[in-house]
């Protein structure tokens, strides 16, 4: 399974089903993908090609996840940059990246700032905002959506040709850019060639960062599986929204990072039952209470609550801890931990091999501190 393979074959089964939802605005999946065909045009006629890289530089919009899509249609390799990092951090990633073209927000100036200061110092470097402008004649995704024609054969891939690039968070040195194949995806969980794809029309999801692990697991494992991403009114993602959306949309999961997941327990005044249609919740990224998982299973009174230890290299949930199970058993010491490896069964994914070594690459002995090493099917490029 390509991943330039998923939209078409999702809008050839449901080209009439929400794909894209912002607001009372919503793209179907045959809109999605007409779209994206008309922007991989545009882009092919920049001269982006196969392998080049495209940065996307903005929060998360329907824009933005049809420029993405597009990138992968021609084969070219899409990367979104958190766009509150640092003009130097984010100057780091472009230079490191190298890309040809550069999708952003234009209404941001320290994000045109930054585009701007790469192409005076690269002629190589196409910009592209992505809503067009009465002021400047140049290239939009608007503009290539409203002008370009579909492009007319998608770009097939070889399995292990890299489909994304993950920037790390930076948090324990400068951000590294992560190579995931399209071999490497197809063992994410929920993303099994064999259920075929469009099989899940009723999931809808949150998309959250995009330019970080869970947001881009988030988009394509929905589209994968036929389901609708939500958008927020802004970014980044406020807990007041979230329950706004899972009132208004009755979602049935919502996945979270930690501080976000406690900013939504600690909300005042809540309505009663605005969360119960929450079946599964999840968390990960930092430690979280005992006192804040007791009070979230009052919010989420029918939610499966579980927390995931994850990391960009991995491609996927590492392991994960069942919140419920721990409080029905009693055994809360157990909320310290992250969960077992094997557990990541249940989702349909092939669980890790993991160690935890010294320096030299020795295991430690149990208790003791060490780096984290993982072996499997999902993990990155060269890793």
């Amino acid at each position: 399974m390509l991943l330039s393979s998923i939209l078409p074959n999702v809008a050839s089964l449901n080209p009439t089903h929400p794909a894209l939802k912002y607001k009372n605005e919503t793209l179907t999946y045959e809109q999605l993908l007409r779209q994206a065909s008309s922007v991989a045009h545009g882009f092919r006629e920049l001269g982006v090609r196969p392998g080049d890289r495209v940065a996307l530089l903005s929060h998360p919009s329907p824009l933005l996840v049809v420029a993405e899509i597009a990138a992968v249609a021609i084969g070219a390799i899409p990367f979104a940059i958190f766009p509150r990092l640092t003009s130097s951090d984010i100057a780091h990633i472009l230079q490191d990246a190298d890309p040809v073209a550069v999708v952003y927000d234009s209404s941001d100036l320290k994000l045109s700032e930054c585009v701007s200061l790469l192409v005076n110092t690269s002629v190589t470097v196409n910009a592209i905002p992505c809503k067009a402008s009465h002021h400047a004649p140049s290239p939009s995704i608007e503009s290539f959506i409203a002008t370009c024609p579909p492009l007319g054969q998608w770009h097939e891939a070889n399995p292990d040709d890299v489909a994304l690039l993950i920037y790390t968070g930076g948090t324990t040195g400068r951000s590294k850019g992560v190579m995931h194949s399209h071999r490497t995806i197809r063992s994410w969980s929920f993303m099994n060639p064999e259920r075929g794809g469009g099989h899940l029309s009723s999931k809808k999801m949150i998309l959250p960062n995009q330019a970080h692990l869970t947001g881009q697991f988030i988009l394509w494992t929905t589209l994968f599986e036929g389901g609708c991403l939500i958008f927020p009114e802004s970014y980044p993602l406020q807990a007041e929204e979230v329950i706004a959306l899972i009132e208004r949309e009755q979602l049935k999961n919502v996945g979270t990072v930690g501080l976000l997941f406690k900013d939504i327990v600690d909300l005042k005044n809540l309505s009663p039952g605005c969360a119960r249609s929450v079946e599964g919740i999840s968390c990960g990224g930092a430690p979280i209470s005992e006192n804040t998982f007791r009070a979230a299973r009052d919010i989420f009174p029918n939610a499966y609550l579980t927390e995931v230890y994850s990391q960009t290299e991995s491609g996927q949930f590492i392991s994960y801890l069942s919140i419920n199970q721990c409080f029905a058993e009693g055994k809360l010491n157990r909320l310290l931990s992250v969960g077992k490896p094997s557990d990541v069964a249940v989702w349909g994914q092939k669980p890790f091999q993991v160690r935890i070594v010294d320096e030299s690459g020795n295991d430690v002995p149990q208790g003791h501190t060490g780096e984290i090493i993982c072996q499997g099917d999902q993990m990155m490029l060269g890793y």
